[in-house]
C-alpha cells in the first residue's frame, strides 16, 4: 500500500506572523514560505531566495514582497523555499522539485518507515489560508492541501558537489542537523501523466482539511483509519467516516 504523508508548511502565527492569503471569490491563492534567518553558505549558487524573487499573479501583485509589505509582515531575511515545487530560478539548470526534512520531524517519520528508501511515497503539503480582504464569501479560512510530491529518490546532503546543492538543506547549518534528508520528486505520479510534484492552481472544498468553518480549524476531515498515523492528530476529534472524501 502506498504511503501518504501530510506535511504542514508555510507561514503561520509563529513563523512569519501571517497566514497565506486566498482570493475569497476565485480560490486563487499564494503560498507564503517561512523566513530563513540563518544565512551561512559555502557554495557558488546561493539558496537564498528573497521574497521579491517569488513571483505571483495574485490580485495583480507582482511578487510576495509586495503582499507581505502591504501587511507590514515582510521578514528581515530571505525565504526558506521548501518544499520547492515550481521552478522559479531558471538559471539553475539542475533544478528538480524537492522537499527537505530534518531534526525531530524527520526522526518521527523515520520511526514510521519514511526514510532513505521510500520511492513512491507521496507527500501532501497543507497550510492555513485566510481570505484576503473583508468580502463575505463561502470560501472560509482553514487548512487546505496546496501541493504534492511523489518521491523518486532521497539524498543525504554532505560536503560533496551535487546537482541539487542549491537546495536550502545543503546549507551548513542544515547539514549539521540530525536526520537531514532531501526527498526528490519523480517525473510523473505513478501510473499517470500528472507531474510528480506541483501546486494546485486554486483551492476548493475538495482540498479542505478543516472540518469546522469556525472555532478549532485544526480538527481535520480525515478517514478514521488515518488518525493513528499522525502524531499531531492523536488528540483530535475522530470524525464519522461518512463525512470524509
Amino acid at each position: 500500500m502506498q504511503s501518504i504523508v501530510l506535511s504542514k508548511k508555510g507561514m503561520d502565527s509563529r513563523a512569519g506572523k501571517m497566514y497565506s492569503p486566498v482570493d475569497s471569490e476565485t480560490g486563487e491563492y499564494v503560498f507564503l514560505p517561512i523566513p530563513d534567518s540563518r544565512r551561512r553558505w559555502d557554495n557558488k549558487i546561493s539558496p537564498e531566495v528573497e521574497y521579491a524573487q517569488l513571483p505571483t499573479r495574485f490580485l495583480k501583485f507582482k511578487n510576495l514582497k509586495e503582499i507581505l509589505s502591504i501587511r507590514n509582515k515582510l521578514p528581515v531575511g530571505p525565504a526558506h523555499l521548501d518544499p520547492d515545487l515550481v521552478n522559479i530560478r531558471p538559471e539553475i539548470k539542475t533544478w528538480r522539485p524537492a522537499f527537505g526534512q530534518e531534526g525531530s520531524a524527520q526522526g518521527y517519520l523515520r520511526n514510521l518507515g519514511i526514510g532513505e528508501d521510500v520511492k513512491g511515497v507521496i507527500f501532501l503539503f497543507y497550510s492555513r489560508f485566510k481570505p484576503w480582504g473583508r468580502k463575505k464569501t463561502n470560501f472560509l479560512e482553514g487548512y487546505y492541501i496546496f501541493g504534492w510530491l511523489e518521491v523518486d529518490y532521497t539524498l543525504i546532503p554532505d560536503h560533496q558537489p551535487h546537482p541539487l546543492n542549491y537546495h536550502p538543506h545543503f546549507q551548513p547549518h542544515h547539514r549539521e542537523d540530525k536526520n537531514n534528508i532531501i526527498y526528490v520528486a519523480s517525473n510523473k505520479l505513478t501510473g499517470t501523466n500528472i507531474p510528480g510534484a506541483g501546486l494546485f492552481n486554486r483551492l476548493s472544498k475538495n482540498v479542505r482539511l478543516s472540518y469546522y468553518n469556525t472555532g478549532n480549524l485544526r480538527i481535520m476531515l480525515l478517514p478514521s483509519s488515518a488518525l493513528n498515523g499522525f502524531s499531531f492528530l492523536q488528540n483530535y476529534q475522530q470524525l464519522n467516516e461518512k463525512y470524509c472524501w
